[in-house]
């Protein structure tokens, strides 16, 4: 029981991501936008120069709403979005007395999951949706009407799809961005290594011919006035120095 429960929830989540607010309160205006358009037909429609009355309903005042609310929530989760509205028109056309449903917020939320839900699922939804709704609103419509209608879920289940591979494509580019700035970030990081260890290794070398110098003028001076054996003792340390000195310059005269 615990599988099933949870099966149902991942598959109500499914595809669902948390809107920023000015995206939710645009989707909040487009349910009341399709409640104001809807509500109205249960009691009068226009086709033509006519007006038609209808018999008031409290049923299918629930039905229209149950199709229009749940737009709201369309991002968060838009499978069961979708089977809200597509069950309100299924169960407003069984209805007696009333015009024929409005199929709009069903359009709407088939574009929301093809574009977000992954194919895997939202083809059953969406082909069940293209054959279902104009089945139920072949009663009310011409066989032209009937294939208009599955023509234009069609239609709009494609320019999800479409939709999905823009976002997806969007994500891979950003992804690729993300991976080159890191890249081009390590090999910046690399430069400035070697760069420090290379100024290191100057002032280490630096500092070195520096103190050989002053070991070597420093022994030639102590020279001056020192023993013979004395001096031939400094003599070998000044010409020690002279030599590690000499390496010091041959590596900076190759560096």
């Amino acid at each position: 029981m615990s599988r099933i429960r949870h099966a149902v929830v991942d598959l109500a989540l499914l595809g669902g991501t948390r809107p920023k607010a000015g995206w939710f309160a645009v989707d909040v205006v487009l349910a009341g936008a399709l409640l104001v358009l809807d509500v109205p037909r249960v009691w009068t429609t226009s086709p033509g120069d006519l007006t038609v009355l209808w018999t008031p309903s409290a049923l299918a005042v629930a039905l229209v709403v149950l199709q229009s609310v749940p737009i709201a929530v369309r991002r968060l989760a838009p499978v069961p979005v979708l089977i809200a509205t597509m069950v309100g028109p299924l169960a407003y056309d069984a209805l007696d007395g009333q015009p024929e449903p409005d199929y709009l917020p069903t359009l709407i939320a088939v574009y929301t999951v093809a574009a977000n839900v992954p194919p895997r699922v939202s083809r059953w939804l969406c082909a069940a949706t293209a054959v279902l709704l104009p089945v139920a609103l072949a009663e009310h419509l011409t066989v032209l009407g009937v294939f208009r209608s599955f023509v234009l879920i069609t239609l709009v289940w494609a320019l999800g799809l479409d939709r999905r591979r823009a976002i997806i494509d969007r994500a891979r580019a950003a992804g690729e961005r993300a991976r080159q700035d890191a890249r081009e970030q390590a090999l910046r990081t690399a430069r400035e290594e070697v760069h420090r260890r290379e100024r290191i290794a100057r002032n280490l070398h630096d500092a070195l011919a520096r103190s050989l110098t002053l070991v070597v003028l420093k022994g030639e001076g102590l020279k001056v006035g020192a023993g013979k054996e004395v001096a031939e003792r400094l003599d070998g340390i000044v010409e020690s120095g002279r030599e590690a000195l000499g390496r010091v310059l041959e590596v900076d005269s190759m560096t």
